[in-house]
């Protein structure tokens, strides 16, 4: 083969792996008014590992988390997927973070009337749905003393769903329970 059609192959398998970069779930949108997507979610990888039984080690576990946001898993928690099956072993983590709202929720309407978006959380163990104990995740998003409303969003519906309210503490931090792994936007 010549070195020009290696080049040329080279270059079209390179167009391809680029055109298939792009954010998890379709998420972000140029907030700017513009057409282009854009990928605003930071994600972090990483990996929890379960026993057998599926439970986690006896400490608490921190799963990797972008800037501005945490998670950790209670010391044995349970582990399991949508048909409450244990998931064992090593579990993939990716846990993303946006202060722009996820394309699918773009035109949904905001919990209330009066709501401003201001972040959304993207959770997401492998094929784990639901730990036990309920985690909690931390956010740094807020002014200390102020009220913010956390909703889950349900893409099937399109709609906010499972609001709370959160006080943000001293450091600009909210902390929420998570009794789903899924999408978490953060309001004002």
């Amino acid at each position: 083969m010549n070195k020009g059609i290696s080049i040329l192959l080279l270059a079209v398998a390179i167009g391809i792996g680029l055109a298939g970069c792009g954010n998890r779930d379709g998420f972000g949108t140029d907030n700017r008014g513009g057409t282009t997507p854009v990928n605003p979610e930071v994600v972090a990888t990483g990996t929890i590992a379960t026993d057998s039984w599926g439970y986690t080690g006896a400490a608490p576990d921190p799963v990797a988390a972008p800037d501005r946001m945490a998670m950790t898993l209670a010391g044995h928690t349970l582990l399991a997927d949508s048909g409450n099956r244990i998931i064992s072993g090593a579990i993939p983590t990716n846990l993303g973070f946006s202060l722009v709202a996820p394309t699918a929720a773009a035109h949904t309407p905001a919990p209330a009337a009066t709501s401003q978006f201001l972040c959304y959380v993207n959770l997401a163990l492998g094929t784990v749905a639901t730990a036990t104990p309920i985690p909690s995740v931390s956010v740094i998003v807020g002014v200390p003393g102020e009220t913010l409303s956390v909703f889950n969003f349900d893409p099937d519906t399109a709609r906010w769903i499972s609001g709370q309210t959160v006080k943000v503490d001293s450091s600009g931090k909210i902390t929420f329970p998570v009794n789903e792994l899924s999408i978490w936007g953060i309001f004002r």
